[in-house]
């Protein structure tokens, strides 16, 4: 709320959160000019699925201590695995 020290630390804190929207704003145009005509310019899927072991043990740790993180990672897996086999079933079918 910015009242323990006044109208200096609200200024303080509008211009920490105006600069936030700025990096989201930039990093989407920073995106948009750079990315590939006519893609989104997402890495290609790797033909080695295997994960190095201690990056398994962080994302599992990371999951427990923050169950939202947790929570997130297995959506964005779920969405993941979900469009490899919607792309495979439909290269099989073509």
């Amino acid at each position: 709320m910015g009242q323990a020290w006044g109208l200096a630390n609200q200024i303080v804190l509008l211009l920490a959160c105006l600069a936030m929207i700025m990096l989201a704003v930039s990093a989407a145009i920073m995106w948009w000019k750079r990315r590939p005509a006519g893609a989104i310019g997402t890495p290609a899927m790797p033909t080695d699925w295997r994960m190095p072991r201690m990056l398994l043990v962080l994302a599992v740790l990371a999951g427990v201590f923050f169950p939202l993180v947790g929570l997130s990672m297995l959506v964005i897996a779920a969405v993941e695995i979900a469009l490899h086999l919607t792309r495979r079933r439909r290269a099989r079918m073509a």
